[in-house]
């Protein structure tokens, strides 16, 4: 135990005890920029770094933190920020090393800095976004006699603005990590599998897992698979987890075993067998998509009046239809009605009125039988039948009888109780 002491002391020494910036320096190369890292010194002789960045939104800026000194393992680039990572060492602290964490912005200003103390010999391993959050791996090691041996993991996960989620501790050795959108994945023995994977929600995700999947179960929208090394999608290789937001029938292979599902657009706007009396706005999240066999671009209004079939088609022959209509929302007409008067009519459509082209709203005027058609999309057809009977304003002698026959009737009812009363 002294001896190691002694050699960390010794290698703290040559680290710290040079006042030159840009010794050791370090290149970090990316898309549009540079990150040029080298020692800097405060005038407390505690250590940091310098660090230059080139090209895109570049910068220059020192970091120290009073009262340590502190050692960089690596530098990514995670959603836009620049992050550095490693290990720090604290004047008089209880342990002798403690995680380095420093999130700086694109424009070099400090997001967020870490060098908590979680009661031994820690660093941070590894940063990466899944999910839309931050993981952050943190190594835990202990003194065993003359060794620094491995104790355990400490996983926390941050929102984007590096508030804390939620913390978990893991006893497995990481050999080697990796992470894509869903998943951080690690290696426990230098092989080309992974044995294990850490989720957004720091779950443990087993290349032994079942995946929680009813036999034909249906999706909508979008679903996220989370499991380790290969399987097989419809025939085709994929690895390491799955987000599907495409439409179709699926059978996934995964462990020798067989999972078979549904994945369902969501549609919006319309309802299958749905009338509506004007225009509709559907929506479909994904798939190729047809209106009445025409290609149709989701968000589009449908205006002209006409019966309607939303077609959408998907991986593996899969098909969702929604069939619905649209009136002509006609006013101003009934079917089998008679008018004494012009009739005024508006409507959506093309009108015929007795085979005659018309556009609403338009008055019809004189006597006769009329037939009204309105036709749409999709052989839509609305017909209406009926006349225009004007009154006229003289009157016959069966209308002067039929309109006062109930006068007449009172009076030879009234005259004959007189009649019989006298005799």
């Amino acid at each position: 135990m002294k001896k190691t002491v002694f050699l960390l002391l010794i290698f703290t020494f040559f680290m710290t005890s040079i006042d030159v910036k840009g010794l050791y320096q370090d290149f970090y190369e990316f898309s549009d920029y540079e990150l040029h890292i080298s020692r800097a010194r405060n005038e407390n002789d505690d250590a940091g770094y310098h660090i230059v960045k080139s090209g895109a939104n570049a910068f220059e800026t020192d970091f120290i933190i009073e009262g340590y000194t502190l050692y960089l393992n690596n530098v990514k680039e995670v959603n836009g920020n620049h992050i550095f990572y490693g290990y720090s060492h604290e004047d008089n602290g209880e342990t002798y090393y403690d995680p380095f964490l420093l999130v700086l912005d694109s424009d070099g200003s400090v997001v967020f800095s870490c060098t908590e103390d979680f009661g031994d010999i820690e660093a941070v391993y590894d940063v990466v976004e899944i999910d839309n959050v931050i993981l952050v791996h943190y190594v835990r090691s202990e003194a065993v006699y003359h060794d620094i041996e491995f104790k355990d993991n400490i996983f926390i996960t941050y929102d984007l603005n590096y508030n804390e989620i939620e913390r978990m501790t893991s006893t497995v050795n990481v050999r080697s990590s990796s992470s894509n959108e869903n998943l951080y994945l690690y290696n426990l023995d230098y092989d080309d599998d992974f044995e294990g994977a850490i989720s957004s929600d720091l779950q443990v995700i087993s290349e032994t897992d079942m995946l929680d999947i009813s036999p034909d179960e249906i999706f909508h929208d979008n679903l996220t698979l989370l499991f380790i090394n290969e399987a097989l999608l419809n025939d085709e290789l994929v690895s390491n987890g799955l987000y599907i937001d495409y439409p179709g029938i699926y059978e996934l292979t995964y462990n020798d075993y067989e999972y078979s599902f549904t994945v369902n657009p969501i549609i919006t706007g319309v309802e299958n067998l749905g009338v509506y009396a004007g225009a509709v706005t559907p929506y479909v999240s994904s798939g190729n998509t047809y209106l009445n066999n025409d290609i149709y671009m989701s968000g589009t209004e449908i205006i002209e009046p006409g019966t309607y079939k939303l077609k959408v088609e998907g991986v593996n022959d899969y098909k969702k239809e929604v069939e619905f209509t649209i009136t002509s929302n006609i006013d101003g007409v009934l079917h089998n009605q008679t008018y004494v008067e012009d009739v005024d009519i508006s409507f959506n459509g093309d009108g015929y009125l007795n085979s005659a082209f018309i556009q609403s709203p338009y008055t019809i005027s004189g006597n006769g039988d009329y037939i009204l058609k309105i036709q749409g999309a999709g052989n839509y057809l609305e017909t209406y039948y009926f006349n225009i009977t004007e009154e006229e304003d003289e009157s016959t002698v069966i209308d002067f009888i039929q309109k006062y026959d109930v006068v007449f009737l009172a009076v030879v009812v009234i005259a004959g109780g007189i009649i019989l009363k006298k005799k």
